[in-house]
């Protein structure tokens, strides 16, 4: 008997539901140091695409940074689920999504060899916007 898993798109993804099951790439991620220690990483940060090009910011925090440190790479895609989700804080957000994916304890990821979600993710601005107070600055450019 196999379980078949019901892939919701980044869009759809909001804090009332518990139960999310994603398809994604990370298209950017880093990690951020620990304030008191820069030497020691605080969290990993992503930003996830999906099929449709909705992008997510996404976080590892510390203490799960060994279970999921490892398995986590740029440009791979995966799929996720039993994540929370959350506010993003912070001055700059990189991705324009009301809410962002936290990695749980119970965060299941599975690698993909699956092509199908957009190259890169990127959305290109003429650069005469760029200097101009046309861009929302709250976000990454």
């Amino acid at each position: 008997c196999s379980i078949s898993i019901v892939l919701q798109y980044v869009r759809e993804i909001n804090p009332i539901k518990e139960t999310w099951s994603i398809k994604i790439k990370v298209i950017h991620l880093w990690t951020t140091p620990d304030f008191y220690n820069p030497e020691n990483h605080y969290s990993i940060e992503m930003v996830f695409v999906d099929e449709k090009g909705d992008k997510i910011q996404a976080t590892v925090k510390r203490s799960l940074l060994l279970r999921f440190g490892p398995i986590l790479h740029e440009g791979s895609v995966y799929s996720i689920s039993r994540f929370g989700v959350g506010q993003p804080s912070g001055d700059y957000r990189p991705a324009k999504h009301a809410y962002k994916i936290n990695f749980l304890s119970t965060t299941t990821v599975e690698q993909l060899n699956e092509l199908d979600i957009p190259i890169s993710g990127y959305n290109f601005l003429c650069f005469r916007d760029i200097p101009s107070s046309k861009l929302d600055d709250n976000y990454l450019v």
